[in-house]
């Protein structure tokens, strides 16, 4: 809940098909595609949208900003239509959601589009994933983009407000009023404290500790994205803003390491030089997308 007014403001701007439960019909002459709802700047929906792509999976993207994804997008009534999976952990309002033309669920969650590709994690590696890496790079990133920094509600604004997504959602968020309480409430779902983002670095260096030595061999390495590779490379994303990252969405490099705010420059070039960040980095210039700059 995002608060009456704040809803109310963004309710107000539905002016898209989609944010009344059904997708836009497609064009005459032109063969419908199933519908991968995303937060462009989620780890989670990349690695979605970088899976379908790689499996040879058509599909059309149907992007919300943070907030908006409750206030207008289908996917809670979508979500209703089926059964979620047994190990499915997420809420009605989950991105990503992959659905078909038809209005079935294809995909309940990333894991379910991830699946689509050849060489899946071992189970101590997708735990890793599920409990650490996802979540714990997510907090991390968010600690600097959700300062109350004129710098970082730039990149904030940046990140989260492609020109890809529809004009009125990208009016609503800039009204600040509505942006300061989406804001807030991601920084005490997600950031919570400084204690709470320093345990999950701890974790982070512990975890890639342990999944360092798996990179050098497949699923890992080889000639084309697996699984395995695609889900630790999106899910790490966050520590090192590969240029590659939601490349095929964005157009651009989401962020650039020099617009960043001091302090998350700094962070994310000493993750940089980690094995798993360089891991990440090459991964993603090999299948994804451009190399970065080198930085000092």
């Amino acid at each position: 809940n995002f608060g009456a007014a704040a809803d109310k403001t963004a309710r107000a701007a539905c002016l898209e098909p989609a944010a009344v439960g059904v997708c836009p019909p497609a064009p005459a002459g032109v063969a419908a595609m199933p519908t991968l709802y995303t937060l462009p700047i989620s780890h989670y929906c990349e690695a979605a949208r970088w899976s379908l792509e790689a499996a040879g999976v058509a599909f059309t993207e149907a992007a919300y900003l943070p907030g908006l994804h409750m206030a207008m997008s289908p996917v809670a009534k979508l979500r209703k239509r089926g059964t979620p999976p047994a190990d499915f952990t997420g809420t009605n309002n989950s991105i990503p959601l992959f659905v078909g033309d038809d209005g079935q669920i294809l995909a309940y969650d990333t894991w379910q589009c991830i699946s689509r590709l050849d060489g899946q994690p071992s189970a101590r590696a997708k735990e890793l994933c599920d409990t650490v890496v996802g979540p714990c790079t997510r907090t991390v990133l968010f600690s600097h983009l959700l300062l109350k920094t004129t710098g970082a509600d730039a990149a904030f604004v940046r990140t989260c407000t492609p020109s890809r997504v529809p004009r009125m959602q990208r009016w609503v968020m800039s009204i600040s009023g509505f942006r300061r309480t989406v804001k807030g409430k991601m920084y005490e779902n997600m950031v919570r404290s400084d204690a709470y983002v320093e345990e999950c670095r701890t974790k982070l260096r512990a975890a890639f500790t342990e999944l360092e030595p798996l990179l050098a061999e497949p699923p890992y390495a080889g000639p084309r994205p697996t699984a395995a590779g695609v889900a630790l490379a999106a899910l790490a994303a966050p520590m090192v803003i590969p240029p590659g990252f939601a490349i095929s969405f964005y157009g651009t490099p989401m962020l650039e390491l020099e617009s960043l705010p001091s302090a998350m420059q700094e962070e994310v070039t000493e993750w940089r030089r980690t094995p798993v960040g360089a891991w990440v980095l090459k991964y993603y210039e090999t299948h994804r997308g451009a190399a970065p700059a080198a930085s000092g």
